[in-house]
């Protein structure tokens, strides 16, 4: 059996709670060709130079050529990739002209307009006041997750606020935020249920 590359290491979950030793053997190769034909980019000046490189694309379906073997060995790899590649592009996944087009609509909301310039600046206070609770909650703990209960919440409850998104609604907001990245994230573990896929719990 053949040894795993850093990268295959760093993306098993076994190895999520540190897997910066990995990233560091990476960086000692900054491109380097995987097994599976595809190449992992792992230093900064290289990875500018592809985020400006007009030849690279967002938009999965612009990608040519079969789905590597590696890939398509993992169970459901193939159906879910053409189920995410069935979607309608979002700002993550789509190129100029598209892209610029929609981050021009979205960027009012937190950045302000000619008539609210402090939009984000005016909201201190408040952001202050959720910072406090958040902190607060971990008073007497012993342990905690700092993304879960404290990185993660507050931005979201931000985001939800500048967006309008009703009190009530935030619970439901936050779910469908955690959804998504969960299942952006790198072979997420899957279970088949009839003709669906559904994500299991991570251990």
């Amino acid at each position: 059996m053949a040894e795993e590359t850093p990268w295959q290491q760093a993306l098993r979950y076994a190895n999520r709670a540190n897997p910066y030793p990995f990233y560091e053997e990476l960086r000692k190769t900054p491109v380097s060709r995987q097994p599976d034909g595809t190449y992992v980019v792992s230093t900064y000046r290289e990875i500018v130079s592809l985020l400006h490189d007009p030849r690279v694309s967002s938009d999965p379906r612009k990608r040519s050529g079969p789905v590597p073997a590696e890939s398509s060995a993992q169970p459901g790899a193939e159906p879910i990739r053409e189920a995410v590649i069935s979607l309608e592009p979002n700002i993550i996944t789509s190129d100029p002209p598209e892209h610029d087009r929609d981050r021009h609509m979205m960027t009012p909301h937190f950045v302000g307009t000619p008539r609210s310039p402090h939009l984000i600046s005016d909201l201190e206070p408040e952001i202050r006041r959720l910072t406090d609770g958040l902190l607060d909650d971990m008073r007497d703990k012993t342990r905690i997750d700092a993304v879960d209960e404290f990185a993660y919440p507050l931005p979201v409850t931000v985001i939800c606020k500048v967006l309008g998104v009703p009190v009530e609604d935030e619970s439901r907001f936050h779910h469908w935020i955690a959804w998504t990245l969960w299942t952006s994230d790198p072979r997420p573990p899957r279970r088949r249920y009839g003709t669906g896929w559904q994500a299991v719990a991570r251990p």
